[in-house]
C-alpha cells in the first residue's frame, strides 16, 4: 500500500516568504520525492500584523495540513554560527563550558539563548574537539514559532540561515557529483548577505554582510555590488590564508529576488569563481521553470523535515 507524507520548507527574510511543499511516497522498499508547489509571497514581514496575514495565506496556498512537517529557518543579528576547537569534556559538562565560552565572542546575550552544537571531529590525542556550535535568542525563536503556530503551520524545526545554506552547498555540491569541492555560497536577503564556506573536507565560516536600506534600489545597486565584491573577496583571502585552503572550487548564489539578474551577474564576474548550478525546478502547473536559486534552501528545509 502506497504510503505519502508531506514536508514545508520556509525561506522566510523582510520581504516576504518562499515555500517549497515536497511529498515522499513510499511503496515497499522505495521511497519517492516530488515537490508538489511552490510558492513566493512578497510582503513586509517586520511588521507582525501584515507578517501573520502573510503566512495565513501562505498556509491557504499550500493546503497545509496539521500533519504535515515543517521546517523554517531564522536569520538576523541575534543568530550565531562557529565552527570553533574545544576540550574534550563529558557530554553533560559540554553544553554549560561551551555556554561560558560564547560570552567572550556572542554579539547578543548569551544566558537567554538557545544554544545546540555538532562534533565535527575528535582527537583523543589533544584531549580536542571540532565542534559547530549554534545560538539564537530565545526570544526570537519563541516569536517566529508562536508566529507560525498562531497560522496553523506547526514548525518541527528550526534551523539558522548559515547552516541551512551549509546544507544547501553540500546537496548541490552532491548533485553535482563532486563532494569534496569547497564552495562559497551566498544568499541574498533584503538588508543582509550571509556568506558561507562548505566542503566536505573543508572548514564551515560564514559571515553576515548587513546593506543599507536603499541597497536594492536600482540607481545604488553598482555601488551595493562593488562594495560588495570587496567584503566577499576580502573574505576568500582571509577563509583561504586563515584555513589554509588552497582553492574555493565554485559560488552557489541562492536567495530571494531582491536584486536584478544583471546585479548577481556583476557579482559573479567580479569574484571571479565558477558559478554552481542550482535546482532547475519544473512544475507540472507552470509554464516555466521557477527562478534559479529562488527556491534551493526551502526545498533543502523541506527534505529536512522527512530525516527526523
Amino acid at each position: 500500500m502506497k504510503k505519502t507524507t508531506r514536508s514545508v520548507g520556509l525561506d522566510i527574510d523582510a520581504y516576504g516568504v518562499r515555500a517549497v511543499v515536497t511529498a515522499r511516497s513510499y511503496l515497499g522498499n522505495s521511497v519517492v520525492d516530488d515537490i508538489e508547489n511552490v510558492v513566493t509571497i512578497t510582503s513586509d514581514m517586520t511588521h507582525e500584523n501584515e507578517a501573520l496575514d502573510t503566512l495565513k495565506h501562505l498556509k491557504n496556498e499550500i493546503s497545509a495540513k496539521p500533519i504535515d512537517h515543517v521546517v523554517s529557518c531564522l536569520a538576523g543579528k541575534q543568530v550565531y554560527a562557529s565552527r570553533m576547537s574545544f576540550k574534550m569534556l563529558p557530554s553533560d559538562e559540554l553544553l554549560g563550558a561551551l555556554r561560558l565560552e560564547l560570552r567572550k565572542t556572542l554579539p547578543f546575550n548569551v544566558d537567554t539563548a538557545t544554544i545546540e552544537y555538532q562534533i565535527l571531529e575528535s582527537s583523543s590525542e589533544k584531549q580536542e574537539l571540532q565542534i559547530l556550535v549554534t545560538a539564537v535568542a530565545t526570544d526570537l525563536l519563541h516569536k517566529h514559532t508562536s508566529s507560525l503556530k498562531r497560522c496553523g503551520l506547526q514548525p518541527e524545526i528550526v534551523d539558522i540561515v548559515p547552516t541551512a545554506l551549509a546544507n544547501t552547498a553540500w546537496h548541490l555540491n552532491k548533485a553535482a557529483s563532486d563532494s569534496k569541492a569547497v564552495v562559497l555560497c551566498i544568499h541574498f536577503a533584503p538588508h543582509a548577505c550571509t556568506l558561507v564556506f562548505e566542503g566536505a573536507e573543508a572548514p564551515f565560516f560564514c559571515r553576515t554582510i548587513y546593506l543599507p536600506e536603499e541597497a536594492s534600489a536600482l540607481d545604488n545597486e553598482r555601488k551595493t555590488a562593488d562594495s560588495l565584491i570587496d567584503e566577499i573577496s576580502r573574505s576568500l583571502v582571509f577563509y583561504k590564508k586563515t584555513y589554509r585552503v588552497p582553492v574555493v572550487d565554485g559560488l552557489v548564489m541562492l536567495g530571494s529576488e531582491t536584486f536584478s539578474k544583471g546585479f548577481k551577474k556583476t557579482i559573479v564576474a567580479g569574484i571571479g569563481l565558477d558559478l554552481i548550478p542550482t535546482t532547475r525546478i519544473i512544475l507540472e502547473s507552470a509554464k516555466d521553470p521557477q527562478p534559479d536559486g529562488v527556491f534551493d534552501c526551502a526545498m533543502v528545509l523541506a527534505l529536512r523535515g522527512f530525516k527526523e
